[in-house]
């Protein structure tokens, strides 16, 4: 209706979007309301967001800088520069999931590590030389990297590979 009726365009894509969110974002609240009593206490809220707001800022600024990257070069190189640098970009997030797995997977040895008497320093030292290490193979290697997971097409994107991989 948006789109087609009231000639919208994409602006009605976008805004059709929202109102499903929004709508189906109420209804969630509604459901879950009738079906349990929400109760909201800020004593276990209050420690998570005190970190959380912590890093907001850090998180905006990312995406935001990815997607003001992606318009820039839309409006300057053209699209086939952007398609060139999603397909990179993709790569840097499957590398980006696999480190957040691997801290994810090294807190229980890292909580026991800071509970010793071994110095936070060592500990932050060799997770640091550990992501340096591994950052660096994967830049020596992103060529290969990216023939493997792309398409002969995207193959010219490959001097940006290791910035964005390494990012």
């Amino acid at each position: 209706v948006l789109i087609l009726k009231l000639d919208l365009g994409s602006d009605g894509y976008i805004l059709a979007l929202a109102i499903a969110s929004v709508t189906l974002f109420i209804y969630s609240l509604y459901s879950l309301k009738v079906s349990f009593k929400v109760k909201f206490k800020w004593e276990l809220v209050r420690e998570p967001l005190k970190y959380a707001l912590s890093i907001m800022p850090h998180t905006l600024s990312s995406w935001g800088l990815a997607s003001f990257t992606i318009v820039f070069l839309g409006f300057s190189q053209g699209v086939e520069v952007v398609g060139l640098f999603v397909a990179i970009l993709y790569i840097g997030i499957i590398f980006n999931a696999l480190s957040d797995a691997a801290l994810n997977a090294f807190q229980p040895w890292l909580y026991k590590k800071l509970q010793t008497e071994e110095s936070v320093f060592d500990v932050i030292k060799f997770f640091a030389l550990s992501f340096a290490y591994i950052g660096g193979f994967l830049s020596i290697f992103s060529e290969d990297i990216v023939h493997l997971l792309l398409n002969e097409r995207y193959h010219s994107a490959l001097f940006i590979s290791p910035y964005i991989i390494l990012t």
